[in-house]
């Protein structure tokens, strides 16, 4: 019987045209979206925390969120600065009362424990917080001050839109889905990179999101620039827009 010939350069060959064309959509979002802010993200003028609060990338789950927030920030100007979480592990002698206080999540949601932080960047709260009467998970900021074991943000949209809070680190307890994985502590900000933000759009009741919607023209002129490659007739990975104003990737 004749060997059945191998496949697998041309599915190395597919797979790299799909990983060079996602690259090219990334990068001509990032431009699009914030290119005008090169060299000034980590000033403080009112214009720049205006046009931050006015942009951010919405995709559709947290792995491409997390590529896309890694490209923009390898690309924004400034200083890098590294948060660093000590973890406790869990005794087996602990009480579940013990942890009052702390919030629990699984590994996989757990904040970094090497957290790049740069000023300017955009953040999203993880946690509530009792700040200017209580901000809700979700609330985005744009980093304004780094310190030791504190940051300030200014927060990017409602009535308390330029105020300025402080955000401090609180204790997590993070536990493992793998009995043989032990438990722990982290002490860490409760907050994410927000340049891009995972939005899932298929819910059952209305979802408002505030400070995240893109100029018209904007949205209009990057889809255009997207026919020359095909992207917009992509199967796999797309441009859509609900009101005509928002950039989304659809993965």
């Amino acid at each position: 019987m004749p060997r059945q010939r191998s496949n697998l350069p041309e599915q190395r060959r597919r797979s790299n045209i799909v990983s060079t064309r996602s690259d090219e959509v990334f990068d001509k979002l990032i431009e699009d979206v914030y290119g005008d802010l090169r060299g000034e993200w980590s000033l403080r003028s009112g214009t720049i925390f205006d046009r931050l609060c006015e942009r951010a990338i919405f995709t559709q789950t947290e792995e491409t969120t997390k590529l896309i927030n890694k490209m923009v920030f390898d690309k924004a100007v400034g200083e890098t600065y590294t948060s660093r979480a000590e973890d406790v592990n869990y005794s087996a002698g602990w009480t579940i009362s013990e942890f009052d206080g702390t919030t629990q999540m699984p590994f996989e949601l757990a904040p970094e424990r090497e957290m790049n932080l740069k000023l300017g960047m955009p953040v999203v709260l993880t946690e509530h917080s009792f700040m200017k009467g209580g901000l809700v998970r979700g609330t985005r900021l744009i980093i304004t001050g780094i310190y030791d074991g504190f940051l300030k943000a200014q927060i990017t949209s409602g009535v308390f839109k330029g105020d300025e809070i402080i955000i401090g680190k609180v204790w997590f307890f993070v536990t493992h889905s793998d009995p043989s994985s032990p438990h722990f502590l982290r002490f860490q900000y409760p907050i994410v990179q927000a340049y891009a933000i995972t939005f899932h759009f298929n819910l059952y009741e209305p979802c408002k999101i505030s400070g995240v919607f893109l100029d018209r023209r904007v949205f209009q002129e990057f889809v255009r620039s997207l026919r020359p490659i095909d992207m917009v007739l992509c199967e796999k990975m797309f441009i859509v827009s609900l009101s005509q104003s928002v950039l989304m990737v659809k993965d």
